[in-house]
């Protein structure tokens, strides 16, 4: 009931089809599928099927076996962007987007914050509300779905984090379609917007502009990025992490106004970063599970002005794990402390990621500091060891070290053949002529 694997053979091994499916609907799949009578009905052949834009809800209970299926209700329709954090006269809001070929009256369908009360807020029946294909059709809290403010099936978004369901309807019941997102805390003035990353898994993630009743911008970048992971060294190396300020001013790692709340990395790792720590604009900083001093020694890394912190808890997982980096946001008057979300990485030793950068010795590194930090096409296996502290290596220029150096005798006007490696996963040989005296 969770998803799993399908794999489609014939008699001689052939395979057919292979896919996962899945019942998140954070990742673009269907609620409705997952319990409620509803099957998944493959929308696009073509498509990755992997990924739930390639699918969509039965139209009737208990689908179609056997048959065409049927023209679903609402089949198509997103929700896109949700603005949940606001102050007068600005108002939260919810976007919905029709991404499929026919228009779609929205008219009477269910707005919802709770899964356990999806018919909290019914659109009105009339006039119709018809979203064209390619159109969209804003939800405004005043107008809509908060209205009545003294109404129980009223509700308005929390500028903590929430979740939206929007279920398709046949009269005062809900139908096939529902389709949910689920934000964490974010800034004043900020919304989360629908995202479609290279691989065609969906992220929702906050948005670089607002961009109600229009494309969506592309996602908030920086100003601190994850520019690089160590997740997977190979035997005798150490993880990292690290950071990079892609911004032309300085920034602090911790809320000015209260500098006990400092900036925090979570997931795979814990780290919280010291009061009063800084980055400069286009400075590295790394992260590691070493201390300091260790890791500066390992790496030989003799400038003392970079910043190396660490040690962190816990590790990196070898076959895919999430990372992420949040900033504290004002405190709230019972003193909870809001944490936005900067920037997150999931990365995975499958590919489309980078799959040399489990264990042979590279690290992933960004190939962009402005682009989406969240999308396997934005990383490349770097240099072994990786770039500690510096830039990048995505043009892959091959960094020469020896690894048989040895004393010899040597005559006048010989040469000496010394193999050396060369990365990222290649050996040869280089003549070195030495000069006597």
């Amino acid at each position: 009931n969770g998803g799993e694997r399908l794999h489609i053979k014939t008699p001689a091994g052939t395979t057919v089809l292979d896919f996962t499916y899945s019942d998140n609907g954070d990742a673009g799949w269907y609620p409705t599928t997952d319990g409620e009578g509803y099957s998944l009905v493959l929308t696009d052949p073509a498509g990755n099927l992997d990924s739930g834009a390639s699918w969509g809800a039965s139209a009737n209970i208990h689908g179609s076996p056997g048959e065409p299926e049927p023209a679903a209700i609402g089949a198509g329709i997103l929700i896109s962007e949700v603005l949940s954090h606001t102050d007068l006269p600005a108002v939260d809001a919810i976007e919905v987007y029709n991404s499929g070929t026919t228009s779609v009256d929205v008219a009477g369908w269910f707005l919802s914050d709770r899964l356990t009360d999806l018919k909290r807020f019914q659109i009105p029946i009339a006039p119709p509300i018809v979203v064209p294909p390619g159109g969209f059709h804003v939800f405004y809290e005043d107008t809509s779905f908060n209205q009545d403010t003294n109404s129980p099936n009223s509700f308005e978004l929390s500028s903590l984090g929430d979740e939206v369901y929007l279920s398709s309807n046949i009269g005062t019941n809900l139908s096939n379609h529902r389709i949910s997102v689920r934000f964490g805390a974010s800034e004043n003035g900020v919304s989360f917007c629908r995202h479609v990353r290279s691989d065609n898994e969906v992220d929702f993630v906050a948005s670089q502009n607002t961009t109600l009743g229009t494309t969506n911008s592309l996602p908030r970048v920086g100003p601190i990025i994850i520019n690089e992971i160590m997740y997977n060294p190979g035997a005798g190396g150490k993880e990292y992490i690290e950071l990079y300020n892609l911004s032309g001013a300085s920034v602090p790692l911790y809320d000015p106004a209260h500098p006990a709340n400092t900036w925090a990395l979570n997931g795979a790792v814990e780290y919280s970063f010291p009061s009063l720590a800084q980055m400069a604009p286009g400075e590295y900083l790394i992260v590691s599970e070493l201390p300091s001093a260790e890791f500066r020694e390992r790496f030989n890394l003799t400038n003392t002005a970079i910043q190396i912190l660490g040690p962190y808890a816990g590790n990196l997982s070898n076959t895919g794990d999430s990372l992420k980096l949040y900033k504290p946001d004002a405190p709230e008057a019972n003193g909870f402390v809001p944490q936005i979300l900067v920037d997150r990485v999931k990365y995975s030793d499958r590919a489309p990621w980078p799959t040399s950068a489990d264990g042979d010795g590279p690290s992933l590194e960004r190939t962009s500091s402005v682009l989406y930090g969240n999308d396997p096409a934005t990383w490349v296996a770097g240099s072994v060891g990786g770039t500690p502290a510096a830039a990048n290596n995505i043009l892959m220029t091959p960094t020469v070290g020896f690894t048989d150096l040895r004393t010899t005798r040597i005559e006048m006007a010989e040469t000496l053949s010394i193999p050396v490696a060369i990365s990222p996963r290649s050996t040869s040989t280089v003549l070195v002529q030495y000069a006597v005296s």
